[in-house]
């Protein structure tokens, strides 16, 4: 209502601006892209202004508007020349973008442009290259992306999904426990569990609870 109702105009963007993070943190993402949109025609030609339209990129991305997300990511990175970081960020929500809509080798070149500038080895670059290059048909540089992105940091939820898409599998299951003594396979998982027919896992088990590896295996188990 204050927002609506000052003839501040400082005051005015910057509840704009609130309003729009807040809608955008409780998934209200219509209303905030609208926000985000008005705030940087408020802030035109400044800094904010490039990041309230990546913003309005995010939204439309979260409401599977890609084409939309598109055109304000690229009107973002026009707007931060001077921003590295957001130019960056930029390319990386146009590229998924592109991917959703099937345009995946306009992807591939945008990615690759993103990935040469994302100084801070932020793993979700790798990861999505990873999945346009999956698209493409490119399986052995996916899994190298994939596996760069897994060493960066990437979190066990987008790393899960990326396997499903690879394996066509159903279900994950991370082992957190089963490191062998003098294992000299750098932990290779085959060493303690194998996936056999008819929806058996043969795994390695300790009896014995004097055994070293007694309570890890069984942590395993």
């Amino acid at each position: 209502e204050l927002m609506n109702s000052t003839k501040d105009e400082e005051l005015r963007a910057d509840l704009m601006l609130w309003c729009a993070k807040y809608e955008f943190n409780h998934s209200e993402y219509r209303d905030a892209q609208s926000h985000f949109t008005e705030y940087a025609s408020l802030r035109k030609g400044e800094a904010s202004a490039a990041d309230a339209l990546l913003w309005a990129a995010r939204c439309a991305s979260a409401q599977m508007e890609y084409t939309k997300a598109i055109e304000f990511a690229t009107l973002a990175a026009n707007s931060a020349s001077s921003d590295k970081s957001l130019f960056v960020e930029s390319l990386l929500v146009q590229g998924e973008a592109l991917m959703e809509l099937g345009r995946y080798a306009e992807a591939k070149k945008v990615m690759q442009q993103a990935l040469s500038l994302n100084r801070g080895n932020d793993p979700l670059y790798a990861l999505h290259y990873g999945d346009i290059l999956h698209a493409l048909g490119e399986e052995f540089m996916a899994k190298t992306y994939w596996r760069k992105a897994l060493e960066q940091g990437a979190d066990k939820e987008e790393i899960e999904k990326c396997l499903k898409r690879m394996l066509h599998a159903e279900r994950i299951l991370w082992l957190n426990h089963g490191n062998l003594i003098g294992d000299d396979t750098d932990g290779h998982v085959d060493t303690v569990a194998r996936l056999a027919p008819n929806d058996t896992i043969v795994y390695m088990q300790a009896t014995d609870c004097s055994d070293a590896q007694y309570e890890d295996l069984r942590a395993m188990e």
